[in-house]
């Protein structure tokens, strides 16, 4: 799986204080892997498995070539360990963004294998002067952010990181590696296009754990009992979501409707003046609000029928027809609400101080934005204002 020579055409060389090599014969010795031929190095002078302490300067990449990937941890180990002697300081680890970050040889263990264990991480070995780095790179970022935390990528820059790039045989760039449980699973060379890019993260990804959406996976099922009519099944499981997370502004939203569905309109008022005042804006809560209103008004509506006659015999009788698309809404027609309070703002838009304009607002608030009632309302209502 290793090469030693590969490694050398990637190494930097260090001169050793007799510390760093006696680390280096400790980390080597009697760790040769199977299949790789061993010769001696004229440049760090390398011998069946160790490095001599008082020969030469001591490559890493000869350190690593010697050592099979089960003892990675204890190289890069070692590889860091060499950084602080040479350097007087701490290793340099580069921040880290949401989705990615740049390893280097002393935190391959850290940021590759260890985090492997959990998730998926994908390894892109570039370098500055490498063109089509430029492309491949900025390409699986963004494949590896679309996935969402699923997959994590680590860039090592081989100029700057030799080591990791030597054992893995690394003989040319770009060159990306994937891992999972520790161990690599899959990998290519040379920039691919964008939809090979997309295509070889998904299946690294689904190598990986179904994710875990904690709450919002709750919240959906509560509103999944909601819309089945399980209305006291959506109290509780709304309830719940909150004594886990106080400021979710979507479970306080759906525990007033699931109020408002068992006709406990003053309980869904206490809830939302419950609910903490930095989320009082969120969309969520202003919907809850115009649910309310809505609700109070529909709870004093007359019969269906009635109110119909008695638009038809007058359709000039605006109260009869506001009084009717709140019936309307008591009844669960919300299309049919919105039609009759178009029909009156089409009759007269200043009646009543434009009350037909401020119901259908109220209206529009209390669906969902993308209901086709809403953006069909808003639309027909937008004509109508600038006819």
């Amino acid at each position: 799986f290793f090469n030693h020579r590969a490694a050398q055409g990637l190494s930097h060389y260090h001169r050793p204080t007799a510390q760093m090599a006696g680390m280096a014969t400790k980390i080597v010795h009697g760790r040769r892997p199977m299949g790789v031929a061993i010769a001696e190095c004229e440049d760090c002078f390398c011998h069946e498995g160790e490095v001599s302490s008082n020969l030469g300067a001591v490559k890493w990449s000869c350190l690593l070539a010697f050592a099979p990937l089960a003892h990675i941890q204890e190289v890069t180990s070692i590889l860091g360990d060499l950084n602080m002697i040479e350097l007087g300081g701490t290793p340099k680890v580069a921040p880290a963004s949401e989705h990615s970050v740049d390893g280097t040889d002393a935190t391959f263990m850290q940021d590759v294998i260890e985090v492997s264990k959990t998730i998926p991480v994908i390894v892109d070995f570039w370098a500055p002067w490498c063109g089509p780095c430029k492309t491949l790179g900025p390409a699986i970022e963004a494949a590896v952010a679309k996935a969402d935390g699923r997959v994590k990528l680590v860039k090592i820059d081989v100029d700057a990181n030799p080591g990791i790039a030597g054992q893995l045989q690394v003989q040319s760039i770009p060159t990306v590696y994937a891992f999972f449980n520790g161990n690599p699973v899959d990998g290519f060379q040379g920039a691919l296009p964008p939809s090979e890019i997309n295509a070889f993260v998904d299946k690294i990804v689904a190598l990986g754990p179904e994710p875990d959406n904690g709450l919002d996976d709750a919240v959906a099922a509560a509103e999944e009992m909601l819309a089945n009519g399980e209305n006291a099944d959506a109290v509780e499981t709304f309830a719940a979501i909150l004594s886990e997370d106080g400021n979710h502004a979507v479970a306080y939203g759906g525990l007033v409707r699931a109020h408002l569905a068992l006709g406990e309109i003053d309980q869904a008022e206490a809830v939302l003046n419950g609910a903490p005042a930095e989320i009082s804006t969120h969309a969520a809560l202003e919907a809850a609000h115009a649910q309310i209103v809505l609700a109070r008004k529909a709870a004093g509506a007359g019969p269906v029928d009635e109110l119909r006659a008695k638009v038809e015999a007058n359709p000039d009788d605006h109260q009869a027809r506001l009084e009717l698309a709140n019936a309307l809404l008591a009844n669960d027609d919300a299309q049919g609400a919105v039609d009759q309070l178009l029909e009156l703002f089409r009759r007269d838009r200043e009646w009543n101080e434009g009350a037909a304009k401020t119901e259908l607002f109220t209206i529009f608030d209390a669906l969902p934005p993308k209901d086709p009632i809403v953006l069909n309302g808003r639309r027909k209502l937008s004509s109508m204002i600038f006819v």
